[in-house]
């Protein structure tokens, strides 16, 4: 007997890495054939109770996304027994917290309808026994909201918007972790999923003279921390210290730290880590490219970004901050170069070297109207589309401005020149090696102080929208007068 059970044990373990797709979302679960999808409901249709030891859920979905520091998650969700699961703050099978919403109140059954500790042992109750059952009776929908801050500790869960006492705990201990839905020993459905984590604040700066303001939001959403700004540049000095600690008096350090070789990278992993806020200078990105990536470093800002972590990055430093990024790798290309042919050697694009939620499926350039930079930025667009990456968003800033993104995705401009944000419409008409770029109806959105422009909708106030075109290889647009930008 001992023996089947501890052959069961090891077969759920192993099978901790199945994957299912449902409701705009990918989920790890324990056994993909104990789940459906139907019309766009998640189902767990198998129950599977805890495994031989310490007695803790093992049957649930974990939403993929980075560890969220803050998170929300909501979802109609449907008891098919008598209770199901929200999981929270998850770091790994022996580490998490879970809210068990119930049809019975705590007083009557005290392992349900309440917030529940793992640490390594048997799950223990953290939240108040008192107040009303989470569900009024099993077999119908409820619409639920779990909000968890990993920062105080805190999570409350509302059913149908009515807080539950119950449902309400402080802990500490877990910090930022995955989310995801299940059930102890039965089973349950849900649809209409929206999990939400904190995005980073990020500071997409255009290069030539620094921005007082610019700096002063950066230094805002962090303050009493510590920033530690990088550089790769030969010679890099700490000129940005000073700067920063008399623009921002209220920062706890400042202090930079120059990564010019792999090297560099193993050792200032920890001081990324404990870093509130990361800036990143200018210089060539190509050097950011060779000497940070695959490396600690690079995952300890990766790490900072899921935890909600503000960043910025100037010119080089704006460069790598998109999921998609011009690296330089072969010099740095002009527009008209990149226009006339967007499989020149020196269009070196690369893709997922840092994880800034809002800049998903974004590439950015900075100079943008002072050095001409719309076109090339047409053609990494172009190829991105072409090479079959995905969907693709450009963000061009014009020096002596910066574009400040908060955490829910909206942004403005400071400086007196303008941001442009333009979207690839699908597949360029011509991009081939060696020929001349062909790419019709890219929209255009020029952002001037005092406008917005939302990241999540793709929509501006307070701008200008137009469509640009490139035909073999030039530019036009549909502005009065033809200018393109």
């Amino acid at each position: 007997m001992k023996l089947v059970l501890a052959l069961l044990a090891a077969s759920v373990a192993a099978a901790g890495a199945d994957t299912i797709s449902a409701c705009e979302h990918r989920w790890t679960v324990p056994v993909a054939a104990d789940w459906g999808v139907d019309r766009d409901v998640l189902r767990l249709i198998q129950k599977r109770g805890p495994l031989p030891g310490p007695r803790r859920p093992i049957q649930f979905a974990l939403a993929e996304i980075p560890d969220a520091l803050r998170v929300t998650l909501e979802a109609d969700v449907r008891p098919l027994g008598r209770s199901l699961l929200i999981v929270f703050g998850y770091r790994d099978p022996a580490h998490f917290d879970y809210a068990h919403l119930s049809v019975d109140t705590a007083s009557k059954q005290p392992v349900h309808n309440g917030v529940f500790h793992v640490y390594g042992g048997e799950r223990v109750r953290i939240s108040s026994e008192r107040g009303p059952a989470a569900f009024a009776e099993s077999g119908r929908w409820y619409r639920v909201r779990l909000d968890y801050d990993g920062a105080t500790g805190r999570v409350s869960v509302t059913v149908d918007g009515r807080p539950v006492p119950a449902l309400e705990a402080v802990d500490m201990s877990l910090g930022a972790g995955k989310v995801g839905l299940g059930s102890f020993d039965e089973t349950a459905e849900f649809k209409n999923i929206r999990v939400a984590a904190e995005a980073p604040a990020v500071a997409l700066m255009g290069g030539g003279k620094d921005l007082d303001p610019a700096f002063q939001w950066l230094c805002s959403k962090a303050p009493g921390g510590q920033m530690v700004v990088l550089t790769a540049s030969p010679g890099g000095d700490n000129a940005y210290d000073d700067y920063i600690r008399k623009l921002c008096p209220k920062l706890g350090s400042v202090a930079t730290l120059a990564i010019r070789s792999k090297k560099d990278a193993q050792q200032a992993a920890g001081r990324i880590a404990g870093a509130d806020a990361v800036f990143i200078t200018g210089g060539s990105q190509d050097n950011y490219v060779n000497f940070w990536a695959g490396t600690p470093l690079q995952r300890s800002l990766n790490d900072n970004l899921a935890l909600g972590k503000p960043i910025g990055g100037t010119s080089a430093g704006l460069a790598v901050l998109g999921q998609y990024a011009f690296a330089a790798l072969n010099d740095t290309v002009t527009s008209a170069q990149a226009l006339a042919d967007p499989y020149d050697s020196r269009v070196t694009v690369v893709r997922d070297f840092l994880t800034v939620p809002r800049l998903a499926g974004r590439i950015t350039d900075s100079h943008f109207v002072a050095r001409d930079r719309l076109g090339r930025l047409l053609a990494f667009l172009a190829r991105i589309v072409a090479d079959g990456w995905g969907e693709a968003y450009g963000i061009g800033i014009d020096e002596k401005n910066a574009v400040l993104l908060e955490s829910d995705g909206t942004a403005t401009l400071t400086g007196d020149g303008a941001a442009y944000f333009l979207h690839a419409p699908g597949p360029p008409e011509v991009c081939t090696k060696g020929t001349p770029l062909t790419y019709r109806h890219i929209a255009a959105y020029r952002l001037r102080s005092g406008g917005k422009f939302d990241l999540k909708m793709w929509k501006g106030e307070g701008g200008t929208a137009y469509d640009l075109s490139v035909e073999n290889g030039v530019v036009t647009s549909t502005q009065p007068g033809g200018s393109i930008y």
